[in-house]
């Protein structure tokens, strides 16, 4: 689990921790599917940080957005419910 107060800690890990996070938004696995979905959702207000400020190339804000959008589509039900949760959050 992850920690509320933790983002200040975890900040200067984040530019490394997204992609990856985002690499396993279509991992084979539904179980690391989740977990991604609930971890970025976790750390939306990094996300909505770096959408405010242009930091990170593109628009990071409608990236995740629309990959959480596509996994609500996903063939297994637990990872449309993460998706839906994690949006909800974002």
């Amino acid at each position: 689990a992850i920690a509320e107060g933790c983002l200040a800690e975890m900040e200067v890990h984040m530019p490394q921790l997204f992609p990856f996070l985002m690499e396993q938004l279509s991992a084979e696995l539904p179980q690391l599917r989740c977990i991604a979905c609930w971890t970025l959702s976790r750390y939306g207000a990094w996300i909505a940080k770096q959408a405010a400020s242009q930091q990170q190339p593109g628009d990071i804000g409608r990236f995740v957005c629309e990959s959480l959008m596509r996994l609500t589509l996903d063939r297994n039900k637990k990872v449309q419910v993460a998706a839906c949760s994690a949006f909800g959050s974002l």
